[in-house]
């Protein structure tokens, strides 16, 4: 391949890149704190999160947690909507970076 050729294919490659990363959607904490608060606290309120022996030590572990609830209660959320309630009990509880 020619170097204008690479200079064009590497420009057009970078500018959808970014294109896509700017339309992500970011998690909507206030989504999250919907969906937690009217399907969680059902089961279990928020000292959960902040007891000494908690099961969940990483932002993975959350997030296999969050699906695992959600799929054992057949909740039917968006892998959006998840995202959301991670987000949400992470910037309110756990803080992992």
């Amino acid at each position: 391949m020619d170097q204008p050729r690479f200079i064009l294919s590497t420009t057009l490659f970078l500018a959808a890149l970014m294109f896509y990363a700017g339309h992500a959607k970011a998690a909507d904490l206030n989504q999250g704190e919907k969906l937690y608060k009217a399907n969680c606290f059902s089961c279990h309120d928020s000292s959960i999160h902040t007891r000494p022996d908690s099961i969940i030590h990483s932002l993975s572990a959350l997030k296999k947690r969050v699906q695992f609830c959600e799929s054992m209660n057949k909740l039917g959320w968006s892998d959006a909507q998840k995202g959301d309630v991670v987000a949400y009990l992470n910037a309110t509880f756990y803080k992992f970076k």
